[in-house]
């Protein structure tokens, strides 16, 4: 084997045997690798494909296989890997094998089988990812709800599939032998002739709202068209016009060309939308549904709310400006809050003792003279100030004026009699100092 390889590679042609039997085969099968390759677009044994699997449930998948390619916006991420039936739900399952890597399928993905080009032929599979915002898609197949299918002339032809072909052929064959009998086309003419006056009533309306409106438009347009054909200098000047707006428009030919090819993508993007759009109309039902007990209600609410809210537009419209002339005075109070703030914290405890202790002593009540402590402090503190309000040529004076009556024990009479008179009491004691008292305070003594 060897020598048969190194004769067969063996660059010195006087050493080198033909083998055309090993060149055709070699040959033969270099052909079957390439074609192999060609229609599989891979190569074997170079290992497998990588990528992520996704599936899609389809009503029907014609025509879709293994070569089928997967894009996104028109960009090829990947192809088809398997098309199956499931029996269960009369449905397609279609797995496909997601190359690109930036490609994140999520729960709401959508996806279509489309058309490769105008005409029909090859399809593929229009995938839309999904929103960012919404989990990835896992093993979970993308649902038939969010799936279509290109619909084809074969799915339009199903109409006239089984028995529905051989109703028109009735038809026309029933119609031939109908027509055959004079005798009943005569009476139906005559039916007919019979109902025209009602067709007639009915077409009536065809020719306007009022009387004579049909006879009055094609009046109007040949008055219009008479007008055009006797005044030939406008109309040249509106060919003329139509002739510039033609040539700008051909001037922006490759603009518009551009967005002609940008319209199918769009196309396409606003179908997505709608579909997703249907998705959120379906959950939005019930809620509507739910809410229209508490709208109802609500609507007595609001007709009384109304001329109040008409007021208090009236109100914010004179208001507006004061509003504006208050800009400056809430940004001094701005800062002046600023300031406010650490005064406030400190005068916290002043104010917690203020309310815990002062306030509940100030409303105490003395049980000997029967005032709450706040009505005794006014009285004190007037005394004291009429007190100090006296002065003489040597500064101020604070005078404390005795005042005496019959009950007081310098005054003599009755109490301080009493007093001396009481059981247990020095009487020769109690006199003396009664006198006493009198002298000093001005009174009478006993």
């Amino acid at each position: 084997m060897r020598a048969w390889v190194r004769d067969l590679v063996n660059p010195i042609p006087a050493a080198r045997r033909e083998h055309p039997l090993a060149a055709g085969l070699l040959l033969l099968a270099a052909i079957a690798l390439l074609a192999y390759c060609g229609v599989a677009h891979r190569i074997p044994l170079l290992g497998g494909e990588s990528g992520t699997l996704v599936r899609a449930q389809f009503t029907a998948a014609n025509f879709v296989d293994d070569q089928t390619p997967v894009r996104v916006g028109g960009v090829d991420v990947g192809h088809v890997t398997s098309a199956r039936l499931e029996p269960r739900r009369n449905l397609a399952l279609v797995t496909m094998r997601i190359t690109n890597r930036h490609v994140v399928v999520r729960r709401d993905a959508l996806a279509a089988i489309r058309w490769r080009t105008l005409l029909g032929g090859t399809f593929y599979i229009d995938l839309d990812p999904g929103s960012p915002s919404a989990p990835p898609l896992g093993a979970t197949a993308i649902p038939v709800a969010h799936t279509s299918t290109q619909v084809e002339f074969d799915d339009l032809a199903q109409v006239f599939a089984h028995r529905t072909a051989d109703g028109p052929r009735v038809f026309l064959h029933e119609m031939r032998a109908a027509l055959a009998d004079r005798a009943a086309v005569g009476s139906a003419l005559r039916a007919l002739t019979d109902s025209t006056p009602t067709i007639a009533a009915g077409l009536a309306p065809m020719r306007g709202s009022e009387p004579h409106d049909l006879r009055r438009l094609v009046a109007a347009t040949g008055a219009s068209a008479g007008a055009l054909a006797r005044d030939t200098a406008a109309l040249r000047g509106v060919v003329t016009g139509m002739q510039g707006t033609f040539a700008v428009t051909a001037g922006h030919r490759r603009a518009l060309g551009r967005m002609i090819e940008l319209s199918p993508p769009a196309l396409d993007a606003t179908a997505q939308t709608m579909r997703r759009l249907d998705v959120t109309l379906s959950h939005l039902d019930p809620l509507v549904t739910a809410l229209r007990p508490g709208a109802r209600a609500l609507a007595p609410a609001t007709a009384a709310a109304t001329p109040t809210m008409g007021a208090l537009r009236t109100l914010l419209t004179d208001a507006r400006p004061l509003l504006r002339s208050l800009g400056g005075s809430l940004t001094a109070l701005s800062h002046a809050g600023g300031a406010g703030v650490p005064l406030m914290r400190a005068l916290t405890p002043t104010l917690t003792r203020l309310r815990t202790q002062l306030d509940p002593w100030l409303a105490r009540r003395d049980a000997s003279t029967g005032l709450r402590t706040y009505e005794a402090l006014g009285p004190t503190f007037g005394a004291i100030d009429a007190a100090a309000s006296e002065m003489d040529g040597e500064g101020y004076w604070l005078h404390f004026p005795t005042q005496t009556d019959t009950r007081s024990i310098v005054v003599g009479g009755a109490p301080a009699q009493r007093m001396c008179d009481a059981h247990g009491v020095d009487h020769a004691r109690c006199a003396a100092v009664l006198a006493a008292l009198s002298r000093a305070f001005g009174g009478r003594g006993r």
